[in-house]
């Protein structure tokens, strides 16, 4: 099993307990997010994703992760490719080489 230090590892954000993150206000959906970040953000494996829960998210989900620079992530399979804000998991290395 690797350490959370390998480079096999990445770390990245998914919420605290499962919560319906697409009913949150966007204000409310911005402070669960800054959590999760003062949380995992310094560690050196962390990524700027933030994994779906259930793969439920909204305009106002996507546009604040969006103004903080994280990807929106859903994976459900390959039923991401039919959401254009959403990153598949297999776009991710390619959007990090972007940014």
């Amino acid at each position: 099993m690797p350490s959370l230090q390998s480079s096999n590892v990445t770390l990245a954000l998914h919420g605290f307990g499962h919560d319906e993150v697409s009913r949150m206000s966007p204000d409310e959906f911005g402070i669960y997010v800054d959590k999760c970040i003062a949380i995992l953000g310094s560690h050196p494996r962390y990524q700027p994703f933030y994994a779906y829960t259930w793969g439920h998210h909204s305009k106002v989900t996507d546009e604040v992760l969006r103004q903080k620079k994280i990807v929106p992530v859903l994976c459900d399979g390959n039923n991401n490719r039919k959401y254009d804000s959403v990153m598949h998991r297999v776009l991710l290395d390619k959007e990090l080489k972007s940014n």
